[in-house]
């Protein structure tokens, strides 16, 4: 009796989910067909041909010696083409 009662819950709450299929409408992608600002790219290319395959996150350290990395980030960022006005 447990299992038939725990097989009616499932049945209950995936009842109603679907899957979209294929005629499903789907919304044009919005990304920009630019290339990005090889100046926000620059600081970044030694490590990516050092580290290939790795992981593409970049730890900054605590201190000055992560800030000043990160405000340049910020400064190059406002001044680029993507930069939201506001």
């Amino acid at each position: 009796m447990p299992r038939f009662t725990a097989f009616c819950c499932a049945l209950a709450l995936c009842g109603g989910t679907t899957l979209p299929g294929r005629d499903f409408p789907r919304t044009p992608s919005s990304a920009p067909a630019e290339p990005p600002n090889p100046a926000l790219l620059q600081p970044f290319t030694a490590a990516e041909r050092a580290h290939g395959a790795e992981s593409g996150f970049r730890l900054y350290p605590v201190g000055v010696d992560g800030l000043l990395p990160r405000l340049e980030l910020i400064q190059a960022a406002h001044s680029s083409p993507y930069a939201c006005a506001s």
